[in-house]
Parts: structure tokens; C-alpha cells; sequence
């Protein structure tokens, strides 16, 4: 019975040690996934800007066509 309660038992510094790794991993993989996101984030914007820009241009060259055709009369 007293090896099952020799196994069993951890000393504090190990269980501090391995509590720290554990919170040294889970803060890691918390950077990682927010990085993940702001790079998503900062795809997304790009590229609704481009968007926003190219159907600011077609409505720019639709006015002009049509401002040419009720001035060209």
C-alpha cells in the first residue's frame, strides 16, 4: 500500500512546474489563434476595400455614360 501512496504522490515543485508549462502552452496557442484572427481580419478589410473601390469606379463611369448621353442631345 505504500507504494501506491509513494506513486501517488507528486511534490509541490513538480506540480508548480508542470501547472506553469500547462499555462506557458494554453497562453501560446491564445497568441497564435489571435494572430490567426487578425490576419483573417486584416484579409477581409483588403479586400472589401478593393470591392468597394471597383463598384465606385463602375457607378463613376455609369454616371459619366449617362451624363453624356442626356447632355450629348
Amino acid at each position: 500500500m505504500s507504494r501506491i501512496v509513494e506513486i501517488l504522490y507528486v511534490p509541490e515543485a513538480l506540480r508548480e512546474n508542470v501547472s506553469e508549462t500547462a499555462a506557458e502552452r494554453i497562453e501560446r496557442r491564445i497568441v497564435q489563434t489571435k494572430t490567426e484572427i487578425v490576419r483573417e481580419i486584416a484579409a477581409a478589410e483588403s479586400r472589401l476595400f478593393w470591392k468597394t473601390l471597383a463598384f465606385l469606379a463602375g457607378q463613376t463611369g455609369v454616371l459619366i455614360l449617362v451624363m453624356r448621353l442626356l447632355l450629348g442631345k
